[in-house]
């Protein structure tokens, strides 16, 4: 079962959605699953994982202050209590970062050794630049920790919209098949905000194409495996029968 573990659905409103400025018009209607179908299937893909996109307008703006002002939000306290309550209920948690936070997260994952994290977009590699050192020791680093996985989503927006090519895009991949391996990584397409530099397909076959050197398992692991492992999906009678 091949599964896209980011993507987004939303009922467009411009007064909560204001994140979504002129550069992003594209993204001023409504995403719902039947806009996604026909992609999905397209793609191969049996299945998705549905991440948030609104809070409030208010509280968005708010957490955006806060983690420009403080790079350590990770492990303030009442952060971290939030957090310690999640094992409990068996939820995982997805981590949203910029490659500056690497550090800081590093260090909340390691307090926290028996909760499942993912770590979202690959965190936000500086692509468009071109830079990579500080960006792969962060992640050399977080993915010391076996209770993190990654989700190879999210690249093709951090490239330069207009002209990114999939080699632009090859050493960050790189980086994180060597750090974490294919057993830890989740294919993900961050549909629809990726629409602003490309097709689902284009951004979708970036990685499938990349994982042509690897084996027939580790591949489906990429591209669905380790979502359903990670998030304890079970097939349906339905899909079984299929």
């Amino acid at each position: 079962m091949h599964i896209d573990a980011h993507q987004h659905f939303w009922i467009y409103d411009p007064r909560e959605d204001g994140w979504i400025d002129d550069s992003m018009a594209a993204l001023r209607r409504d995403f719902l699953p039947a806009d996604l179908n026909p992609e999905l299937e397209r793609g191969g893909f049996q299945g998705c994982v549905a991440v948030q996109a609104r809070q409030t307008l208010e509280e968005t703006r708010w957490l955006l202050e806060l983690a420009e002002q403080d790079e350590r939000f990770l492990v303030q306290p009442d952060f971290l209590r939030g957090i310690a309550m999640l094992e409990e209920f068996d939820l995982a948690y997805d981590i949203l970062i910029y490659t500056r936070h690497l550090p800081v997260a590093t260090e909340f994952v390691a307090r926290f050794p028996r909760q499942r994290f993912v770590l979202d977009h690959m965190a936000k590699p500086p692509i468009k630049s071109g830079a990579l050192d500080v960006w792969a020791r962060g992640m050399r680093e977080i993915a010391a920790f076996p209770n993190v996985s990654c989700k190879v989503s999210g690249l093709v927006t951090e490239a330069d919209w207009q002209a990114w090519k999939p080699a632009d895009l090859r050493p960050y991949l790189d980086v994180a098949f060597e750090c974490f391996g294919a057993s830890r990584l989740m294919i993900g397409s961050d549909w629809p905000v990726c629409a602003v530099a490309a097709p689902y397909a284009r951004v979708m076959n970036v990685v499938k194409d990349y994982l042509g050197k690897y084996t027939a398992s580790e591949r489906d692991a990429v591209l669905g495996g380790n979502a359903a492992a990670f998030w304890r999906l079970k097939r349906t009678e339905k899909q079984v029968r299929d």
